[in-house]
């Protein structure tokens, strides 16, 4: 899977998810749309604290708007984790 439909895939599982907090996903082609749906997933998901984006060519925006989710729901959960996307 690739892109879009990884994302979806993805955001299937983090959609239930309510004990994941990290995600390592470097390197996984999910591309600029993939990437747009990740976000789109990411903002109803409160325990995901980390998630690791390197070289899948997710807009660096895109990548921003992920930060500033996971930072949320750290700061929700009172979690002092230095983590990043």
């Amino acid at each position: 899977l690739a892109g879009s439909l990884a994302a979806e895939r993805l955001g299937d599982m983090l959609r239930g998810n309510t004990a994941l907090t990290h995600v390592e996903l470097s390197w996984n082609p999910l591309d600029p749309a993939g990437g747009q749906v990740l976000l789109g997933h990411v903002t109803q998901n409160t325990t995901l604290f980390d998630c690791q984006l390197t070289g899948c060519g997710v807009a660096e925006e895109t990548m921003l708007g992920i930060a500033q989710l996971l930072k949320r729901n750290r700061a929700a959960r009172g979690a002092d984790l230095q983590a990043g996307p």
